[in-house]
């Protein structure tokens, strides 16, 4: 649904103006991100790919160069929370089943608990945009929504989610972030919880 009212679309479409690019990328899901709905649905529009991924054949190795490639340009600063462990993989690999694995030496991944039991259930995706070269303008796109990252999830069932996107100010202000209400303390909890260790500072910056 979009922020002009109710309505049926898809979450994988993005409002920023054209020509903006992904600065930045937080994700939080209760169920473990599947790795194949990233790299085949999510990134590709968020990270506005050129191409498109296929079953087989060349256009599948174009795809995964481009999108490695735009990966290590935003090294670090795509974030995933959740709340299932995931082992990290210890070695860059592709594996001829095309395994996504190796997203997440790219994409950082954090699972609440890391200092007591704790579920992580929310569904909000907070992303930071830039404007083409020479515009200046910088924009927040927010969704909350009842979907976890998983094929089930967008295949399915049926969502809803709530969106906006924002053009940010040039400078923060401690009484703009006063207005989020609880999300500021919620991201300061999460990245507690998660071990995340300062990552979502980024985030809260943003809201202020």
């Amino acid at each position: 649904m979009s922020n002009a009212g109710f309505g049926w679309e898809s979450m994988l479409r993005t409002d920023v103006p054209n020509g903006c690019s992904l600065k930045a990328a937080l994700f939080t899901t209760y169920d473990r991100a599947d790795e194949r709905l990233i790299a085949e649905h999510l990134l590709p529009v968020v990270l506005k790919l050129d191409r498109q991924p296929e079953a087989e054949g060349p256009n599948q190795s174009y795809f995964l160069l481009e999108l490695e490639s735009r990966l290590q340009q935003l090294h670090g600063r795509i974030v995933v929370v959740s709340s299932t462990c995931r082992d990290e993989p210890s070695n860059f690999e592709l594996p001829d089943d095309n395994s996504y694995d190796w997203l997440w030496r790219s994409i950082r991944h954090f699972t609440v608990g890391r200092n007591g039991r704790a579920v992580q259930h929310a569904k909000l995706w907070l992303l930071q945009w830039s404007a083409p070269a020479g515009g200046g303008d910088e924009y927040m796109e927010i969704f909350v929504s009842s979907a976890n990252l998983t094929y089930s999830a967008f295949k399915g069932q049926i969502q809803g989610c709530w969106k906006a996107c924002i053009k940010l100010e040039p400078r923060g202000s401690a009484a703009r972030l006063k207005t989020w209400g609880i999300l500021n303390e919620f991201l300061s909890e999460l990245d507690i919880s998660s071990g995340a260790s300062g990552s979502l500072k980024l985030f809260q910056a943003l809201l202020a």
